[in-house]
């Protein structure tokens, strides 16, 4: 951490540690009036602690000049469909990221003829998977290790099957889920300031 720190400018130690502050008391006040099946975190509270996740991903400049968040989810699943506007809607409020401009691209599973040339056809660089019904996720994460591409999720048992982020509950308050492992592989290098803050998934 000192090697890391000493690397970087003052100022940049001052924005990262406001950050952090600042998603520290997201986990805090953040509390859970909505619980979905599946997920333990409504929607509107996901979305922010996402993006200040992501903010915290030192390869984030290296998926290029425009963050694509790709929100997969089942068209025919109510809960999918209806997971997948919300975040279109929460989404409408943030234009940026880290300086990165940010487009949201909804994917449909079920229309998708190939799902990886659907992800490469739209520039996907980080994907968004809303809840699932009777789908192997482990097709996503081959593919999304295969590629490079930083999986999150609102669903804490698809960090056990190999989703780097999730969100879940601990005593009422937001928890960060990382599968450590899961991430790396698609690329990213969380700072360990977030790594301290999260749950480690293996």
């Amino acid at each position: 951490m000192q090697f890391f720190t000493c690397l970087i400018s003052q100022d940049q130690r001052r924005r990262l540690n406001r950050g952090l502050r600042m998603l520290v008391v997201l986990l805090l006040t953040c509390g859970s009036t909505i619980r979905m099946q599946d997920m333990e975190l409504p929607v509107e509270t996901q979305v922010p602690l996402f993006l200040k996740i992501l903010s915290y991903d030192k390869n984030l400049p290296k998926r290029g000049e425009k963050i694509v968040l790709g929100v997969l989810y089942q068209k025919k699943y109510r809960l999918s469909h209806r997971t997948k506007q919300e975040v279109l809607k929460v989404m409408e409020d943030f234009k940026t990221l880290s300086g990165h401009p940010i487009e949201v691209i909804p994917i449909a599973l079920d229309e998708a003829a190939s799902l990886s040339d659907e992800l490469a056809r739209n520039g996907v660089n980080v994907l968004y998977v809303a809840p699932m019904r009777a789908y192997d996720v482990s097709l996503i994460t081959t593919l999304s290790r295969s590629v490079h591409l930083l999986t999150l999720t609102g669903v804490p048992e698809y960090v056990r099957d190999g989703i780097s982020v999730g969100l879940g509950l601990k005593a009422g308050r937001p928890l960060i889920l990382i599968n450590l492992e899961a991430s790396e592989k698609e690329g990213a290098k969380f700072h360990s300031q977030l790594l301290r803050l999260a749950q480690i998934v293996d």
